[in-house]
């Protein structure tokens, strides 16, 4: 392949270098000019183009990444039509993806000229999801490459593919005690279907019974006429050892305890058994949450092989210590470990509203860079670094995203399960999550680019919870604007709140207990909620 500057009436059938606009048209780079292209080229005085100009031998970048990905595609895949130099391999079902990672880095060797770019090996996949992209950098190979990967592929062809989820039956036993609330009964059996069903599993029945042995053992002797492929417990208390209630009662159905534990965070207290070939999982604590833990590598590896034992769950350790694990609320957090770092001052817990679908935008605005970072890291800086004690951040629309934007900071995750039913039910999704002891709530929305520490300190400093300063609302040339704080003697209002409503109207009806502070800025004013609010405060 030559790179070269030709005269234009030269140019028909060499690859146009670099991409050329006219008034109501464009040419893009990679494109094969033809006589048409080159006229409207001459029309706007364009005499020279830089051109590509393939040898014999050379495969243009299209056909080599279609050929390429259909030599490595496996099990369960399919190839999307080459575009730019590029193809991509999606799977065909909802699986585990299997990556040859040693064919892969080989491949990926021969020449810079031709990528391979997969998801991690053993990642979750879903239906139509993406797990790889194959990339020719330049506008085509030299059949030099092409050979040397071939000899690659000699010894392995299968390189990507999906292992499909299998449907499983699962049963629950969810244990219940005087201290254990009902919602929190219902949200564990939610959330476990939920996990259940992103295997293709089917949650055949649920339980509930007494915390204790004899309940439980009775339970599980039950359950088994079903014949699910699996028994999962949730206790009202965690299995702290293997002498444990539930891992009692497992064994009293006639039941063994295969492992205890598992080098996973979260989900280390763990506890895998067995009654009449049946596996019995127990859950952990963290088990309750829709955020990846432990219990998910299990039920994804059960649901594609049908076994589980010692060596699996030992073989976890590496890459065990899951994304979130840095951000996850500590169970020992409460009111009386805050009063001891803060004092006198305020309690003030923060809840950021990340939850929403950006429609407007037309993209996730939350990830947008801002000063090379995205803008909910942006906002999430400015309220950590402030007087706020604790921070909660509320997920809902594209989680996984907004959370590896936030990875490595001090908050708390709550998501949303109806983030599409409005802002409203964030805020409630964030109020449950407040711990006891906790003076004020400050209401932030995720995406005010120009809030600062500052802001929020002087919203802060004339707040008195129990006194008619107790609700703190920014103002800027007359106008309101966020973040709101409350005193907790407020929260219970918000129950009434719906759609994408915010509190205004509980405002107005305490309106004697609001205080107002004024700023010589805008910052509490600006939200993105659209293109053109980028390019009015010079923000892309």
């Amino acid at each position: 392949m030559i790179f070269k500057k030709v005269k234009v009436e030269d140019a028909p059938g060499a690859i146009l270098a670099h991409k050329k606009i006219g008034k109501d048209w464009s040419i893009k780079k990679g494109q094969i000019l033809t006589k048409d292209n080159c006229a409207k080229l001459e029309l706007i005085g364009i005499k020279e183009v830089f051109v590509a100009i393939l040898d014999k031998e050379d495969i243009h970048e299209d056909e080599a990444s279609s050929w390429l990905a259909s030599e490595i595609m496996g099990n369960a895949v399919e190839v999307t039509v080459p575009f730019t130099g590029r193809c991509n391999i999606i799977s065909k079902t909802n699986g585990i993806l299997l990556i040859n990672e040693e064919i892969v880095n080989k491949l990926n060797h021969v020449d810079e000229v031709m990528t391979i770019a997969t998801l991690p090996h053993r990642s979750s996949i879903k239906k139509g999801q993406i797990i790889a992209t194959i990339k020719v950098i330049p506008f085509a190979i030299s059949n030099k490459v092409k050979t040397r990967l071939l000899d690659i592929l000699l010894v392995s062809k299968n390189v990507i593919s999906i292992n499909p989820f299998k449907k499983k039956k699962f049963s629950l036993i969810n244990t219940t005690s005087s201290s254990l609330k009902d919602s929190l009964v219902l949200k564990t059996t939610n959330v476990t279907k939920n996990r259940i069903e992103n295997i293709d599993g089917v949650l055949v029945s649920v339980d509930s019974c007494s915390h204790d042995i004899d309940a439980v053992s009775h339970k599980i002797t039950k359950i088994l006429k079903l014949k699910p492929d699996m028994i999962i417990i949730s206790g009202a208390h965690v299995s702290v050892d293997r002498n444990d209630i539930l891992p009692m009662a497992i064994m009293k159905s006639g039941g063994e305890i295969i492992y205890y534990g598992m080098p996973v965070d979260p989900g280390n207290l763990m506890l895998l058994g067995k009654v009449n070939d049946i596996y019995v999982l127990v859950l952990p604590g963290c088990a309750r949450s829709l955020s990846k833990n432990g219990i998910d590598l299990m039920l994804e590896h059960f649901s594609i092989n049908s076994k589980l034992d010692k060596d699996f769950i030992s073989s976890l350790g590496v890459g065990g210590l899951l994304n979130d694990t840095s951000v996850r609320r500590s169970p020992r957090e409460n009111k009386k470990k805050y009063e001891k770092v803060i004092g006198k001052d305020p309690l003030i817990c923060a809840i950021i509203l990340a939850a929403g679908q950006s429609k407007r935008m037309g993209s996730n605005k939350l990830l947008i860079q801002i000063d090379k970072k995205p803008l909910i890291r942006v906002i999430v800086d400015a309220v950590i670094n402030s007087r706020v004690d604790k921070v909660i951040v509320v997920t809902g629309y594209q989680e996984k995203s907004v959370m590896n934007a936030l990875h490595g900071m001090n908050l708390d995750f709550v998501f949303n399960e109806d983030y599409n039913k409005g802002m409203s039910s964030s805020i409630k999704a964030g109020l449950d999550y407040v711990p006891d002891g906790f003076d004020g709530v400050l209401i932030c929305l995720g995406d005010m680019p120009l809030l600062k520490s500052k802001h929020i300190n002087d919203l802060i400093n004339p707040f008195y919870p129990n006194a008619n300063r107790s609700i703190g609302v920014p103002v800027y040339y007359g106008k309101r604007g966020n973040p709101v704080l409350w005193s907790n003697k407020y929260l219970k209002d918000f129950t009434n709140l719906s759609g994408d409503i915010g509190a205004k109207d509980l405002i107005k009806k305490h309106y004697s207990n609001v205080y107002e502070v004024e700023f010589y800025d805008d910052a509490v004013l600006v939200d993105l909620d659209v293109k053109d609010d980028l390019e009015a405060y010079n923000l892309n």
